[in-house]
């Protein structure tokens, strides 16, 4: 598997963001608070236009295209994101143990 570079990238025509949805973050230069994650995810929609005598022709159009991310079009850079965390259910974990130990102490 190949780890992805995680640095800010400049959007550009040469290195846009991807459309493939996956994840990714984007934010405005200069602006630390403008950070938002989402993904390219299309959503398709029709209008029914007249084209004479009662007749329509249906018209495909993309309603949006940004799943999770509202300020695209303010963004100047992008970074992909990692994966998430492995599923590790056989491990035990801190979290597990504090819950385990709670139902243990509440037993009569």
């Amino acid at each position: 598997m190949s780890e992805k570079i995680m640095q800010w990238r400049k959007i550009t025509e040469s290195d846009p963001v991807p459309r493939d949805g996956s994840p990714f973050a984007i934010c405005r230069e200069g602006e630390p608070d403008s950070i938002e994650c989402g993904r390219y995810d299309p959503y398709k929609s029709f209008n029914y236009d007249e084209v004479e005598g009662g007749l329509y022709k249906k018209t495909e159009y993309i309603a949006y295209e940004w799943s999770g991310i509202d300020n695209m079009h303010r963004a100047t850079h992008w970074m992909p994101l990692p994966p998430p965390p492995e599923d590790k259910s056989d491990e035990p974990s801190e979290g597990k143990a504090a819950i385990e130990g709670v139902h243990e102490a509440s037993k009569p």
